[in-house]
């Protein structure tokens, strides 16, 4: 009985010199990398810092308030709340609140200024409750005379779909030293007369 094999051919092909060119230098700088000494770090002049000053110790409590938390007392002409606007007419279907354009109310012993605003005709309900916000946002930056809030917080909100009208009214706690302008409008145009 005789065994057949097939004896395979094994054929290699050798890479292209640029393959070759590409293994050798790859292996070069790898020993390169690894021969190489570690280098320092820079060294850097010490600073020297002043000492701090020590921390005064808190303040103690006395019967009296400081002059600076003290709320001051606003002149006899200007009450501490009470009503700075107020809106002629309103659209069908709004809210009571909406007739007071902007006032100033007592809460847990700080003054809150509130101000509100609508708009109608916009179909969109996301959009109309944001158009009223922002306008009744501008009307407390009127009031303020700032063109920043921080804190104002919107505290009631009206949507009719059937009259689109959205109402929106925002407050903001005064700081201690706000007087109101010394006109009843902080602008000269009434707000009644801009149509939304």
């Amino acid at each position: 009985m005789a065994i057949h094999t097939k004896e395979k051919r094994v054929t290699t092909t050798t890479p292209p010199p640029i393959a070759l060119a590409l293994i050798a230098l790859l292996i070069f700088a790898t020993q390169q990398a690894c021969e190489t000494p570690p280098t320092e770090p820079p060294v850097v002049p010490a600073t020297i810092e002043a000492p701090t000053p020590p921390i005064p110790p808190p303040p103690k409590p006395t019967d009296s308030p400081s002059a600076e938390t003290e709320i001051p007392e606003l002149p006899a002409e200007i009450p501490p709340s009470g009503v700075l606007a107020k809106r002629d007419s309103t659209p069908r279907g709004s809210p009571r609140w909406l007739k007071v354009q902007a006032e100033v109310i007592e809460r847990d012993g700080k003054r809150i200024l509130r101000a509100s605003h609508f708009a109608k005709h916009i179909k969109n309900a996301s959009l109309a409750q944001q158009t009223a916000a922002n306008r009744a946002r501008h009307e407390l930056t009127k009031w303020l005379g700032t063109p920043t809030l921080e804190g104002a917080v919107v505290t009631d909100s009206h949507w009719s779909q059937k009259a689109q009208l959205s109402a929106t009214r925002i407050e903001i706690e005064l700081p201690p030293s706000w007087l109101p302008p010394e006109s009843d409008q902080p602008e000269t145009q009434r707000e009644d007369s801009v149509s939304p």
